[in-house]
């Protein structure tokens, strides 16, 4: 009995330390499957880095009325951070054969969006340098995007200057135009300083076309079912073009006014060429000696033109011009479409349809073939090391994507990146919080910033206007 007894003693205490056991190395399984799991994550995150950073799609903030005494008291706190950004607003430090040299910056300057050309990504910058700097911007009226467009600017489109913090009283000018707005040479010189710089941006018309197509969802407005949608626009565009710009389908377009097309010339429309839009405007579109002589007159207005395809080198050239920093120039891509919402077409397909296409937007191929030769013109003309100033200036933009990407994922703990001077550029820091700067819709923040600069100043007013724009 008392060895049966003791057999029973054995058996529990084996069996509880079989348990005990097992209960360890299943905790040591999970310990060591998270641990695994982290490094695996923190390795994925850095690869992606290494090939290309995660595109993000930026959709402007609406505010309500509980969001916007929020989102102001940000402004504030975002507007007394601000001085840290430039070290020097006036002189910035730029190369020349005998090294580093001073030049003054300029601060005045009209951007022409072209819709659908990284306009989105390249004004991100444009308006983080005038935010940094306290400068005055052309601002839509209310809280509204676009400064009229597709329709020509008028008076009534802006909103008046902001009032001088040096005389309350007082009215300033305007120093920066970027938001959407047909370019017209008479208002806009009227409009902005004498020393202002022109400087827009265009695509290759049939990536142009497949961005707009994308963006603008066409295939589902315009009911297309065929496989390839792209060329079965193309091949009926007229039928396609007539029910897009009808009022049947008018409350389906956001922003597009009846009789408008985005596929037809859109880029030259944007730089203000004549093409018959509003009804009543006349039209050049038939009128080759004319287009060239306005593309002509756009060449000697514009300072610089750049191309989406060659978009560093686009940056480096403003950055030269401009006499402005790397730090300046620094972006995060924005607003970027979908790349798998149409099927991959055969390099001959695509042949063909970029030559279909020319037959409907012939104006936009003769401006982009135009200033595709000026804008390697100009870079013939640069001097001390044109091309290893854009590879130098890749690896710091990468670097600087990297560490907010980085930091966002709570991979990295410093606070501050540290990028070293160059042959081309002084050292600077990047922080935190210029990594927001990168990510935030800046229009909301110019908006808000204005009303409380403004207060008692201006008051905003429902436009009358029958035109149809956001």
């Amino acid at each position: 009995m008392r060895n049966c007894q003791m057999v029973q003693q054995r058996e529990t205490e084996m069996l509880a330390m079989k348990y005990k056991t097992g209960l360890l190395l299943l905790l040591l399984f999970f310990i060591y499957g998270f641990v695994v799991s982290v490094f695996y994550i923190h390795y994925r995150a850095q690869q992606a880095f290494k090939e290309k950073p995660k595109e993000q799609r930026w959709l402007p903030w609406r505010p309500n009325s509980r969001k916007s005494a929020d989102k102001l008291d940000r402004v504030l706190r975002l507007n007394k951070s601000l001085n840290h950004f430039t070290q020097n607003t006036k002189e910035n430090v730029l190369a020349s054969k005998g090294g580093l040299k001073t030049c003054r910056e300029k601060q005045n300057f009209v951007f022409i969006k072209c819709m659908k050309c990284a306009t989105e990504t390249l004004e991100t910058i444009l308006r983080r340098f005038g935010l940094t700097r306290n400068l005055n911007f052309v601002l839509p009226i209310e809280k509204r995007l676009y400064l009229g467009w597709p329709y020509p600017i008028e008076p009534g489109d802006y909103k008046p200057p902001r009032k001088s913090p040096f005389c309350p009283q007082c009215r300033t000018g305007y120093n920066i135009l970027t938001e959407h707005a047909i370019y017209n040479r008479t208002f806009m010189r009227h409009l902005m300083p004498f020393d202002t710089v022109f400087i827009t941006i265009i695509r290759e018309l049939y990536k142009h076309l497949i961005s707009t197509f994308r963006y603008f969802k066409l295939q589902k407005l315009l009911n297309i079912t065929q496989p390839d949608a792209v060329g079965e626009y193309l091949t009926n565009y007229r039928m396609y073009e007539s029910i897009y710009k009808s009022s049947a389908i008018s409350e389906k377009r956001y922003c597009i006014p009846n009789n408008f097309s985005l596929t037809e010339n859109l880029m030259s429309y944007c730089l203000g060429m004549p093409l018959g839009f509003p009804n009543g405007r006349i039209s050049i579109g038939s009128n080759p000696e004319a287009i060239v002589e306005y593309i002509k007159m756009l060449d000697q207005d514009f300072s610089l033109v750049m191309l989406v395809e060659y978009f560093h080198e686009s940056l480096i050239l403003l950055r030269r011009m401009m006499c402005w920093t790397f730090k300046d120039i620094i972006y995060m891509k924005v607003n970027v479409g979908r790349k798998n919402t149409l099927p991959k077409t055969r390099r001959e397909i695509q042949k063909w349809q970029d030559q279909l296409y020319w037959t409907y937007s012939s104006v936009d191929y003769v401006l982009y073939e135009y200033f595709n030769r000026t804008f390697w013109k100009k870079i013939a003309r640069q001097r001390d090391g044109f091309f290893e100033e854009v590879r130098h200036f890749k690896n710091v933009h990468k670097d600087v994507t990297e560490f907010c990407y980085s930091f966002k994922m709570n991979f990295r703990s410093n606070q501050t990146l540290f990028v070293p001077s160059s042959r081309w550029d002084a050292g600077f820091n990047f922080m935190i919080f210029d990594c927001n700067l990168l990510s935030h819709y800046l229009l909301s923040y110019l908006h808000e910033r204005y009303y409380e600069h403004m207060k008692g100043f201006y008051k905003d007013t429902k436009t009358k206007s029958s035109r149809i724009f956001c």
